[in-house]
């Protein structure tokens, strides 16, 4: 009976070594494939351009521009993120490099690239040719956005319907779905070693909504009251929307700038 007994309890340890390992395994290939896209996130910067109006003064530059022309357009980059902070002030802001905004209307038109110092990025339409391979070829209409370098964004969006001009601030949500569709449309599926899985982009998403706080700071408010999305709100088709997002993936990409003639 005595030997039974220890030979049990060496079972049990076993099984539980076996069962930590394993756990470990699990918590480095996740961690691994979340540093993979943190990286993938943080190599999406785009360069500086001259004459960059930043923080509080490009916000109103912006939504006045937009007013003026009758078009209305989302807030992104990392400033985006930055004004959710209730504690951020307009000095604060200036630390970002420059004012990125996704505008929506077609009907939208510059007469210089960045005009006004703000990074622009406008509505393009094209038939682009994608090889399939076999000396096979499949024409398909891209709708994208792009700045005044003419790198197009990861990711696009459908104006749901109509919108008061003017800048609009997204919430929270719009703007971690906006990270994870940046990075995922730049993953090489079939060549990347780790698997990317639901709780993986999930854990991401987490990342993302801890680098900001539940609300705005009131001077955001109150400039841009309106245009404003509810803070903490789950996407679904009852909310009140400055754009739906667009998922790309890396096909859509490399289409996108091969017909541009970007390498990528």
């Amino acid at each position: 009976m005595t030997m039974i007994k220890i030979g049990y309890r060496q079972e049990c340890r076993q099984e539980q070594t076996l069962r930590i390992e394993q756990k470990q395994k699990v918590n480095m290939r996740c961690l691994a494939r979340l540093e993979y896209l943190l990286l993938l996130n943080k190599r999406l910067k785009h360069r500086v351009f001259p004459g960059a109006l930043r923080g509080w003064e490009g916000l109103q530059s912006a939504h006045k521009v937009l007013v003026d022309r009758n078009s209305s357009g989302v807030l992104i980059g990392g400033l985006s993120e930055k004004l959710w902070n209730p504690e951020v002030n307009k000095e604060d802001l200036y630390n970002s490099k420059d004012v990125d905004v996704l505008v929506l209307d077609k009907s939208f038109e510059l007469s210089k690239k960045f005009e006004f110092g703000i990074d622009w990025w406008t509505p393009k339409s094209e038939r682009i040719t994608f090889r399939l391979g076999g000396g096979k070829v499949e024409y398909i209409k891209c709708e994208w956005l792009e700045n005044g370098h003419g790198i197009p964004l990861s990711f696009g969006v459908d104006k749901k319907h109509p919108l008061d001009p003017g800048l609009y601030i997204p919430n929270r949500e719009w703007i971690v779905r906006m990270r994870e569709y940046e990075s995922d449309a730049h993953i090489d599926y079939g060549r990347v070693e780790v698997n990317f899985d639901g709780d993986t982009f999930e854990k991401f998403r987490d990342l993302v909504r801890g680098r900001m706080k539940d609300n705005l700071p009131d001077f955001i408010y109150q400039e841009f009251q309106g245009h404003i999305p509810l803070p903490e709100c789950c996407l679904d088709d009852s909310i009140d929307y400055p754009a739906e997002l667009i998922k790309f993936d890396l096909k859509i990409l490399r289409g996108i700038n091969g017909f541009k003639g970007n390498w990528f």
